[in-house]
């Protein structure tokens, strides 16, 4: 009997515990009423679209050389993202389709060898890209400056610095001026001293100034002047003008320089290769 009686008791109190949750409360008086709750909208994310583009690439695309124009310095950089770049010039295979048109040596420098059309290939990771080559035929004599093109390239070399031949009485004989500033004296001791030995007319690429630069013969300095590398190939091509020490019209005053890639952001530590014109 006392079961029964506590049993629809408790069902009151819960049923009055259910009508008071499900009514609405009166608001209460200076208490603002409350705002439902709206769920924030998500942000609308721009879809970005990627160019169906090898990551690696070459600079520049396509590349045409004129008359004078011996050289030229390719880059391959492997671009992860736009923002970043990682130089490979020195890393890629570099290969050449056509055959005495151009040569590519391993850190992509490419030197003219004749007139024509050929394909560079960059190889790397099963990535193959290509670059399209010209090179226009030559219609007039290249000027020549003996203090402007080849002096430029004894310095470079090392050979008219003070350990080589710059000494007081210079090396084996030969002597020339310190990093060019005598030329026509260098033009001299080169052409016409030692009975003109250091240079051939009957046969410009076997003179003498080349095969001890070359390394083809025994030199005390060894080789200074890599074959396939554009200062050998305007050595060459001076002695084969007949080492003039001024033929043509002049190449006039500098204009500018400039840098290429004008900028480059790296990847954490590493190299990057410079081209300049």
């Amino acid at each position: 009997m006392a079961l029964r009686r506590w049993l629809p008791g408790w069902a009151v109190l819960g049923a009055m515990i259910w009508a008071g949750c499900s009514r609405t409360a009166a608001p209460i008086p200076g208490v603002p009423k409350p705002v439902d709750s709206v769920p924030l909208a998500k942000a609308a994310v721009p879809k970005v679209e990627f160019k169906n583009t090898p990551r690696l690439r070459i600079s520049p695309e396509t590349l045409t050389l004129g008359p004078g124009d011996l050289g030229y310095q390719l880059i391959a950089s492997l671009s992860p993202d736009p923002d970043t770049r990682r130089d490979l010039t020195d890393s890629v295979t570099w290969k050449v389709e056509q055959t005495g048109v151009v040569s590519v040596d391993r850190g992509g420098y490419l030197v003219a060898i004749g007139a024509g059309k050929a394909t560079v290939h960059a190889v790397h990771d099963g990535e193959d890209v290509t670059v399209g080559v010209t090179i226009e035929p030559t219609t007039e004599q290249r000027p020549w400056s003996f203090a402007t093109d080849i002096v430029p390239i004894l310095t470079h070399a090392g050979c008219n610095t003070g350990g080589c031949h710059v000494r007081a009485d210079g090396q084996n004989g030969f002597h020339l001026s310190l990093f060019g500033y005598d030329a026509q004296g260098d033009y001299q001791a080169i052409t016409h001293d030692a009975g003109g030995r250091r240079f051939s007319r009957l046969n410009p690429t076997a003179s003498l100034l080349l095969a001890k630069a070359s390394g083809t013969v025994p030199h005390t300095g060894g080789q200074r002047l890599k074959p396939g590398t554009e200062s050998h190939a305007t050595l060459v091509a001076w002695l084969k003008a007949g080492a003039p020490e001024s033929l043509g019209k002049s190449h006039g005053a500098l204009k500018s320089v400039k840098v290429e890639p004008a900028d480059a952001r790296l990847n954490g530590p590493g190299t990057q290769q410079l081209r300049v014109l």
